[in-house]
C-alpha cells in the first residue's frame, strides 16, 4: 500500500555544466515508508534565469553566464488523486 508523497530526490543533486551545456534532471517521489511513487508528476522551473532554461521533462539549457548558480532549479511534484 501506497502512502502519501512525503519527500523527493532531485538527481543529480549538483551539477557541473560548460556554458551552453545540457544535463537531465529527474525527480523520485517516495512516501513516508520509502515506497516509491510512481504516480506522481513533476513540474520542473528555473529561480534564476541567468543559469540557463529547463525544459517540462527536466532537460536543464546552461545559459552563456560562467558562474556558480545555487538552488538555481525549482521541481514542483503532485501526486495524482487515487481513485
Amino acid at each position: 500500500i501506497r502512502g502519501p508523497l512525503a519527500r523527493v530526490e532531485v538527481n543529480p543533486q549538483k551539477a557541473t555544466v560548460a556554458p551552453r551545456g545540457r544535463v537531465q534532471f529527474t525527480g523520485t517521489a517516495y512516501d513516508a515508508n520509502g515506497v516509491v511513487l510512481p504516480d506522481v508528476t513533476f513540474r520542473w522551473s528555473m529561480t534564476d534565469a541567468k543559469a540557463g532554461s529547463i525544459s517540462r521533462d527536466g532537460l536543464l539549457r546552461a545559459g552563456a553566464d560562467v558562474g556558480e548558480f545555487l538552488q538555481a532549479v525549482k521541481v514542483q511534484a503532485t501526486q495524482r488523486p487515487r481513485r
